[in-house]
């Protein structure tokens, strides 16, 4: 049986000699994965389309276990010409992946697309978003306008173990994980903004290892891509 989806290529692996092996994520949030015949081959005119990040039209031939790549059309390229941002870029597709298997539709298509949009004006606070978005699909919805213990406005801190902002008081009581203001002011940006609007968030005291802190603490919790943010976390 012939189908047609419209998906985001998430990776693209040698199969067979010149066969590839692609997984993507649908539109719908699905996630599937094919056999490419010949589509690692030099002449193949589909071997540009089915690269990571690239959207395509694919037509496609149902079969277990493996579906059969039959054609493509490109509806968008995603090229990102600096590698930290392309390493980053292949752990946030890949981690979405693996959440859509585990919780199917978790993370549709174009909310995918969006998302690689945003890490090219701002890696960090792209991953931030994410991470915030996790926590939230989690039920933990991190507290960023007051102190998570007493409701103080007067914080000096931020505790991903308590779930929040802490008030100088609390904080004797608490791990506290950051304590720059600037980082606080932009982690209630990247918390409230919408997605699109997530790149404003950026300053020059947030960088990776921020966002270190929250990979870590959902990684017991959602199937993200260690391996790749490794590489990642190594070259920035």
């Amino acid at each position: 049986m012939n189908n047609k989806i419209t998906a985001i290529i998430v990776s693209n692996q040698s199969y067979k000699e010149k066969d590839a092996l692609i997984r993507m994520i649908s539109e719908e949030g699905e996630v599937l994965s094919m056999i490419a015949k010949g589509a690692n081959a030099p002449t193949s005119k589909y071997s540009a389309y089915l690269q990571p990040f690239n959207v395509c039209e694919i037509d496609y031939h149902h079969k277990d276990p493996l579906s059969v790549f039959i054609s493509a059309s490109l509806r968008q390229r995603c090229e990102f010409q600096d590698f930290h941002t392309l390493a980053a870029a292949s752990f946030l597709l890949q981690s979405m992946e693996a959440i859509n298997r585990m919780e199917p539709q978790t993370f549709p298509l174009w909310t995918c697309v969006q998302y690689l949009h945003i890490l090219e004006k701002s890696m960090v606070s792209g991953l931030l978003k994410f991470c915030f978005d996790l926590f939230e699909k989690d039920g933990r919805q991190l507290v960023v306008d007051e102190c998570v213990n007493c409701g103080s406005l007067q914080v000096s801190g931020f505790s991903l173990s308590a779930g929040g902002f802490c008030c100088k008081s609390c904080s004797v009581h608490e791990r506290v994980d950051i304590t720059d203001i600037d980082v606080l002011r932009a982690l209630r940006c990247v918390s409230k903004a919408p997605l699109e609007l997530t790149y404003k968030c950026t300053t020059s005291a947030l960088s990776i290892s921020v966002v270190k802190l929250f990979v870590y603490e959902l990684k017991d919790s959602y199937p993200l891509a260690m391996k790749s943010w490794k590489f990642m976390d190594e070259l920035v």
